[in-house]
């Protein structure tokens, strides 16, 4: 009996050990797969420049992501950089054709993301982007951006996208979105993030009642997104 116990505890403790080396073993060859896709993606993000050609062709490889199931943060967001950097290549006056499938691959992607990470701010943030090339319901771009707002409520780069997309937004849902909206603008509106408002366009007409509320309590910062009457 103690001899068939210590054979079906080496037995679970031998799975055990396979099991660790051969995740091992996949992450490293996960990570060989697209080194190449991070190392693209720094340079792009780092405003080095890349060939157009070279952009498409790590793009796509980056699209394998979903198709192999891979979940591993650092990867999704260099896949992101990536797919979002061919869409940004596409021009859809001259070819609509590949416009329109950079818009769906880049939405595939970010499914793929938000399907392994659904608490990453950026991810819904790039997915209301992208769902706002694609035309998607107000209503609908509304609620990515919440969420983005939820998960990333004061991350710079993530925060300037998000206002830039509120100017796209319809008033009924600025209107029923406004305490995330105002929280946006709270923090953006103060002195060590109001220098990223220099980099946004100047703000609807829509925004105004809600940059009012953030004016009464920040009167000392200038820009006009954060005061009406320097309109």
């Amino acid at each position: 009996m103690q001899s068939a116990r210590s054979w079906s505890l080496i037995f679970i403790c031998s799975a055990l050990a396979i099991f660790v080396v051969t995740l091992g073993v996949r992450e490293l060859w996960i990570q060989s797969q697209f080194s190449e896709v991070t190392s693209a993606s720094r340079r792009v993000e780092a405003g080095v420049p890349i060939g157009n050609g070279a952009i498409l062709d790590l793009a796509q490889l980056a699209d394998g992501m979903a198709d192999r199931m891979v979940c591993h943060s650092d990867l999704l967001r260099s896949g992101t950089t990536l797919v979002l950097r061919r869409l940004e290549l596409q021009d859809s006056a001259r070819n609509a054709a590949a416009f329109s499938d950079a818009v769906e691959r880049a939405d595939r992607f970010l499914r793929h993301a938000l399907s392994c990470i659904p608490s990453q701010g950026n991810f819904w943030l790039r997915r209301a982007m992208v769902g706002s090339l694609q035309g998607q319901n107000p209503q609908q771009l509304a609620h990515f951006l919440e969420l983005s707002q939820r998960f990333a409520p004061a991350e710079e780069g993530v925060l300037k996208g998000r206002l830039a997309l509120w100017q796209n937004v319809s008033q009924p849902y600025l209107k029923r979105l406004q305490q995330t909206l105002v929280a946006d603008l709270r923090s953006l509106c103060t002195p060590q993030n109001v220098r990223s408002a220099d980099k946004l366009d100047a703000p609807n007409p829509s925004l105004w009642p809600y940059i009012e509320q953030i004016g009464a309590v920040s009167p000392q910062l200038k820009s006009p997104w954060c005061r009406v009457s320097s309109q």
